[in-house]
């Protein structure tokens, strides 16, 4: 797991000038970083801590379309495909994902016709969500206990490894031209006639056209700074993760108060 204690890699002089700066160094900001370089871009990544320090790097990994809300079903459909390639168009084998699939399960009617109500909604988009009876429950989840009554599946998703992921994403940018600086903090932006011109950091400001603001859970306070609102939910979950063990499930699995994984 990243954390304050992990060495720092990526410690790139600050250009004077960039097309575009962006702000946090997890996936969010990793790949926008990464993509906008394959386009010609000229970036700069800033990370006040380490690359994936944080939530990036102790995330369950899931790449799930499944439960999405309607509106958000065609962007996560495309980030599936897209996950599917990483690894090959950059080389990096942390970047592998593994089509595992994803089961929600229910123990009560209520859930179960909110399931269904999915699989509708997936079915729109030509996704490859089924409900599953009992049984077929039973049979994937052999390893699992429960008094379920049914559930649905999405054999399409999958899973990565969010703490090599996001570090090797970034390597991947890096080799495209990225500038990337661990241990040095966005302070505000620089505005100019009520334009932006260029962010400020803890070691100087570089100018810039645009800025990506990914901060994750200090977006908003970054942007109470900047003079903006930024309304955000945190949400708090604990989260563990076991030493080798028995093979208990291959997909990724809820049960309602509970989700797990099998780690690659």
């Amino acid at each position: 797991m990243i954390g304050d204690d992990t060495p720092a890699i990526f410690r790139d002089p600050l250009p004077e000038a960039v097309d575009v700066a962006v702000i946090g160094a997890g996936i969010a900001g990793t790949a926008t970083a990464w993509f906008l370089a394959r386009a010609g871009v000229s970036v700069l990544l800033c990370e006040k801590g380490r690359v994936a320090g944080e939530q990036s790097s102790r995330n369950w990994g899931w790449v799930r379309q499944q439960g999405r809300d309607e509106a958000e079903l065609p962007i996560m459909m495309e980030a599936n495909r897209l996950w599917r390639g990483l690894a090959a168009q950059t080389g990096e084998p942390g970047l592998a994902f593994t089509p595992s699939g994803c089961v929600h399960v229910a123990s009560d009617r209520q859930k179960l016709a909110k399931f269904e109500a999915w699989c509708e909604t997936a079915g729109r988009h030509q996704l490859d969500t089924r409900m599953l009876t009992r049984n077929e429950v039973g049979e994937l989840l052999p390893g699992v206990a429960g008094d379920w009554i049914g559930g649905m599946a999405t054999p399409s998703d999958g899973r990565s490894e969010p703490g090599l992921a996001v570090p090797a994403l970034a390597r991947a940018a890096h080799r495209s031209g990225v500038a990337i600086v661990e241990y040095c903090a966005v302070r505000t932006l620089d505005l100019e006639g009520g334009r932006l011109a260029g962010i400020v950091t803890e070691r100087g400001r570089v100018r810039c056209g645009s800025a990506v603001l990914a901060g994750g859970a200090w977006s908003g306070h970054f942007a109470d700074n900047a003079g903006f609102g930024l309304p955000q939910l945190l949400v708090r979950a604990t989260v563990m993760r076991t030493g080798p063990a028995a093979h208990v499930v291959r997909p990724n699995v809820s049960l309602g108060g509970l989700a797990l994984r099998r780690r690659d």
